[in-house]
């Protein structure tokens, strides 16, 4: 069987290889390495020799040890990132071990990243024992396998189910499960951006509103929030949101599907609307956001969005930002001449909704503006009246 590393960008074969070459012994340079990244681009574990394959990858039966590395940036301590590496281990069968290396609990935790007592905690039957070297090695087990699928999440509805979205994707793009290479390509990265989107997005949300004292059940309105992963993910703890897309196919068949997959009923709505257009009058949310979509406005019209979505806010509630500003991108990179300025941002939101606090999208704590403009920005603004 073989090996899987999974690594941060950046990662190449080599130095995957001499991360784990203390903990797993120099005869994995005789086994086959298979990379896993967020950053991964296809689902295709056969393609992964070129470049590293997306962490959702389906592999079962295929691997017979894991090794997470300490710089992977994604080991969120949520039930989403629990149910994914618990299934992904179960996957494997039996004799399999998932390798997790955390040299220092205290600043995981400090990260809000996964902690030995966090996954214990969340899964009680996992039998995680200390290695040399900070890294903890954790055996597949049916008892941990059902406890990952049981976790508050919507990960394992859509674990190894990306063939059942490619043909939900098809019949709401061409009216049929018959798709060309170009929209299988375009269904893989919006099944792949979705679900990861889902859960770092909602990672740092659920912070934030535990941050503002929102910790009871929520309505909530994602504004452009397209097939509604981020917001079935919060759904899925309890939360009631509202979710609107100017594309009906992803409002009229994406989006339900995803919301009855995922048995969350009524607490997850879709609603055909623009923008420019939200218009919601006997309608008041504890949270309004927009996740990467103020970019497509007419840029004479995003002071209005903003000052709209506040009014739609009880008193207390927040409306949170998420862009990519243009000083993180490069010319012809994917919206480059879409993206905002950081400082320009900045303007629109204090101009027009009102003074913001910034969260890391790897911590999901508090960080200056000066740093936040250089990386992602997630802004935060409360409604104080």
């Amino acid at each position: 069987m073989d090996v899987a590393v999974v690594v941060p960008a950046g990662f190449d074969r080599e130095k995957a290889l001499a991360r784990i070459a203390g903990i797993a012994g120099p005869a994995v340079r005789s086994e086959r390495v298979t990379l896993l990244s967020n950053a991964g681009r296809h689902l295709d574990l056969d393609a992964a020799e070129s470049a590293p394959a997306h962490l959702f990858a389906a592999a079962a039966g295929r691997f017979l040890r894991i090794f997470v590395v300490k710089e992977f940036a994604a080991l969120y301590a949520n039930d989403f990132t629990l149910a994914w590496l618990g299934l992904l281990l179960a996957d494997q069968g039996e004799g399999a071990e998932l390798w997790l290396e955390i040299p220092n609990e205290s600043s995981n935790a400090g990260r809000n990243l996964i902690t030995p007592g966090f996954l214990a905690d969340r899964l009680p039957s996992a039998s995680l024992a200390r290695a040399a070297k900070g890294w903890y090695c954790l055996p597949a087990s049916p008892a941990m396998a059902a406890e990952a699928a049981a976790l508050s999440t919507i990960y394992p509805a859509f674990h190894r189910r990306y063939d059942d979205f490619l043909e939900t994707y098809g019949r709401a793009t061409v009216g049929t499960e018959d798709t060309t290479a170009a929209q299988r390509d375009a269904a893989e990265r919006s099944f792949i951006y979705g679900l990861y989107g889902a859960n770092q997005k909602s990672f740092v949300v659920e912070h934030i509103l535990a941050e503002h004292g929102l910790q009871q059940t929520i309505r909530g309105f994602d504004a452009g929030g397209g097939y509604g992963f981020l917001a079935a993910e919060l759904a899925a703890k309890g939360h009631d949101f509202l979710v609107s897309d100017y594309d009906e196919k992803k409002i009229d068949l994406v989006g339900p599907w995803i919301a009855q997959r995922c048995g969350l009923g009524p607490r997850l709505r879709f609603v055909t609307e623009r923008l420019e257009a939200i218009d919601h009058p006997r309608e008041h949310y504890d949270v309004v956001s927009f996740f990467g979509c103020l970019l497509y406005l007419d840029r004479p019209n995003v002071p209005s969005v903003l000052s709209r979505a506040m009014h739609l806010l009880r008193p207390g509630g927040l409306l949170l930002v998420h862009e990519n500003p243009r000083e993180t991108g490069k010319p012809g990179s994917l919206d480059y001449e879409r993206r905002f300025a950081a400082d320009e941002l900045a303007g629109l939101i204090q101009g027009n909704a009102g003074l913001f606090t910034c969260y890391s999208m790897f911590t999901a704590k508090s960080v200056p503006w000066a740093r936040a403009a250089r990386s992602v920005i997630m802004a935060a603004v409360q409604r104080s009246d």
